[in-house]
């Protein structure tokens, strides 16, 4: 890739490289978008294979088109279960008040089990060259002081 128009770049050819670590549904859709701009990329991930727990997600209508860029959109159309209609509610069951255009159109969302999305997205990384990094170990960990997401508040739970 000839970037030539920066202080790194000046008329030599640079081999743009990245890390990415986690291999999750983010991770791995980060690393499918850099390796399809032409960025070489490693993912690192702990665990031994690509999985994702939980439940399904909703897909809104932004979130499909940048999925669709990503490759993954025809794969999301053939496993994903477009919404016929949705109800938003609070935790205790009620109804929450809305005007249908503010949240959910008919056929406009999709529904997708994580580890569709996952096996989707890991699929395309695969296409455009990603470099998985499977059963890596950390070795280092930053300073508590440094990873608190508040000042006052305990440092978040790692799960790396």
């Amino acid at each position: 890739m000839d970037l030539g128009c920066g202080p790194f770049g000046e008329g030599k050819d640079v081999a743009l490289r990245a890390v990415v670590i986690g291999g999750g549904i983010g991770g791995i859709a980060a690393a499918v978008a850099l390796a399809r701009a032409g960025v070489g990329v490693r993912v690192y991930e702990q665990a031994q294979q690509l999985a994702e727990v939980g439940a399904g997600v909703s897909l809104a209508p932004n979130g499909l088109r940048m999925l669709e860029r990503l490759g993954v959109g025809e794969g999301i159309g053939r496993v994903g279960a477009r919404y016929v209609s949705a109800q938003l509610r609070f935790s205790n069951g009620r109804a929450v008040r809305h005007e249908p255009y503010q949240f959910t159109q008919p056929g406009r969302n999709v529904g997708i089990h994580r580890a569709d999305l996952l096996a989707l997205l890991a699929g395309n990384c695969r296409l455009v060259r990603c470099e998985p990094g499977i059963g890596a170990r950390v070795s280092a960990r930053m300073p508590a002081a440094r990873r608190s997401a508040s000042p006052t508040g305990p440092p978040p739970r790692q799960t790396w």
